[in-house]
């Protein structure tokens, strides 16, 4: 009986090579990922405001400013760079490299956001009689701790040995997002324009569309949670995101800029709270596009990553 050829039962036995990435690929989608990021940051942002009206003419605000205009092309940079360099080994060099440049990038970012930029247009949008001018110092050193072990954890996160999702747990878990949105959204608003209305403060009542979309709002954020797993979380993500910049340009446009009762009057600096909430939501929202594009080039690959399953042992296959 011949023997096998030594040579052949070695190539037969050799683990198969990872397939190469198409670094090409990566790079020219995340180019266009950080582009397509930094429009919305950047211009449509402003033509919103104006479409809408809720940016006058007269506004102290027309435009960011230099540094918060470079920390969107950072945004933009990173979150294209996310996408790009993927198929970086963690454990690698140059994925050690690529953590420690997001981490610092992502510390400087978010201090420069919360402690710098938002006074910056706060000052402009509130009277000159405000005595309020920056943060305490203690919320000064927890926004900076706060920075800094967010920017650390990116650079440390791993994955972990996490067992199969529970769905019942999922959406058990959805269920009550739903409702909490839904309370915070729609129910909550509704009972204190009914109280300010109540005791003769002039406020506009709550438009009946703005609860259909408080409702659908709720009714994606529970989904979102629940398909958190799937390729499906991103494209609920956004559609959630799109409804809640809808919900707060409008909420936002309706509130008065002076709520007046007997001898107090409390000045609201409306575009002010709109800046923010807008810049938190389109950051997420940036985010959820990078996570949209990765599950459906590499299905499955970030429920492996996030959800891993132990191997299956040998003796229980059949």
């Amino acid at each position: 009986m011949a023997e096998p050829d030594a040579g052949s039962s070695t190539t037969a036995n050799a683990p198969t090579p990872p397939p190469v990435p198409e670094w090409p690929k990566h790079v020219a989608i995340g180019l266009g990922i950080a582009v397509s990021i930094f429009v919305v940051l950047d211009g449509l942002f402003w033509f919103l405001l104006r479409a809408f009206g809720l940016l006058p003419s007269n506004s102290p605000i027309t435009g960011w400013n230099p540094t918060t205009y470079a920390i969107w092309i950072v945004v933009a940079a990173f979150a294209g760079a996310g996408y790009a360099l993927a198929p970086l080994r963690p454990d690698s060099p140059a994925g050690w490299a690529w953590r420690a440049a997001g981490g610092v990038a992502l510390a400087l970012v978010l201090y420069l956001l919360i402690d710098t930029q938002l006074w910056y247009y706060l000052n402009r949008i509130l009277p000159s009689s405000s005595p309020v001018s920056s943060w305490p110092t203690p919320l000064y050193e927890f926004w900076l701790a706060l920075a800094v072990l967010l920017g650390t954890r990116f650079v440390l996160a791993r994955s972990r040995p996490f067992r199969v999702p529970w769905w019942t747990r999922r959406i058990i878990g959805g269920v009550a997002l739903g409702l909490g949105t839904y309370f915070a959204g729609v129910w909550l608003p509704l009972y204190l324009v009914s109280m300010l209305q109540s005791n003769g403060i002039p406020v506009a009542s709550f438009p009946s569309s703005l609860v259909w979309v408080g409702s659908l709002f709720a009714l994606l954020a529970g989904a979102a949670y629940a398909a958190h797993p799937t390729r499906y979380y991103g494209p609920i993500e956004i559609g959630a995101a799109v409804l809640e910049i809808f919900y707060f340009v409008v909420v936002v446009g309706l509130a008065p800029n002076t709520i007046e009762y007997q001898s107090i009057a409390v000045s609201v600096g409306t575009l002010a709270i709109l800046l923010g909430l807008i810049a938190i939501i389109l950051i997420s929202m940036a985010g959820d596009v990078v996570t949209t594009f990765e599950d459906f080039a590499r299905p499955g690959e970030r429920r492996a990553w996030q959800y891993p399953t132990p191997a299956e042992p040998a003796g229980a296959r059949r």
